[in-house]
């Protein structure tokens, strides 16, 4: 995306776990623990992230996933969740997702949309646990979502606006066990994951039948 190109990246039925962007000496400048979207020159970013896990990673700043641009990023997140992530130090941001619309004259846009996902458990150390945005053309949109501390919760700085899509929910999804994420097992993306939902979990039941699995926000027939 990059110099006034286009990348779509597509990921699917994935995990990120215990990856790190931190910087150990000043703990600044490192960015999306397992993600960092940057466009720049002009360029277009358009990533679509589908059934996928992001756990335990850690950055300075987007402890999961990072977009910042002084272009265009048109990032979609659907039937994921991220737990168990965090955006380092005093002055960290966004646990799970940080999304920064730099200004620099080439009027940049962030427009983030974000379905039939968990995003419970993440810290930071600055604003925005879950998600923190900034500036006029961050805009994000959230539906059929579990986030903690509802869409109230989201750090809004410098004119970012978030859109309810509807049908998000504030209350615990009930995972497995979320002390063993992998599970007895140790392998992730099987039956028996902590991160798994038990039954009687908000997110049973929760998900848009047009984009996800009608049964789950997870959109994997084991989280039942």
């Amino acid at each position: 995306g990059r110099n006034g190109g286009t990348s779509s990246p597509v990921i699917k039925a994935s995990t990120f776990a215990d990856n790190s962007a931190a910087n150990d000496t000043d703990q600044s400048n490192g960015d999306g623990g397992a993600i960092f979207n940057n466009v720049g020159g002009g360029g277009t970013i358009s990533p679509r992230i589908i059934n996928t896990t992001f756990i335990g990673n850690e950055a300075d700043d987007g402890g999961a996933i990072r977009n910042f641009g002084p272009a265009t990023i048109s990032s979609t997140i659907i039937n994921s969740t991220f737990t168990d992530n965090a955006a380092l130090g005093s002055g960290g941001d966004g646990g799970a997702i940080e999304n920064t619309a730099n200004p620099d004259g080439s009027e940049p846009t962030i427009s983030t949309t974000i379905e039939n996902t968990i995003l419970w458990g993440n810290t930071a150390g600055g604003d925005g646990p879950e998600i923190y945005n900034d500036g006029s053309d961050t805009t994000p949109t959230l539906s059929h979502t579990i986030i903690q501390g509802g869409l109230s919760g989201i750090s809004e700085n410098n004119g970012s606006s978030t859109t309810d899509g509807g049908a998000n929910l504030n209350s615990d999804p009930l995972f497995s066990d979320a002390g063993t994420p992998a599970g007895p097992d140790g392998t992730f993306r099987t039956v028996d994951d902590g991160v798994n939902v038990k039954a009687g979990s908000p997110a049973l039941d929760g998900g848009d039948q047009v984009v996800g699995d009608p049964d789950a926000l997870l959109g994997r027939a084991e989280h039942e």
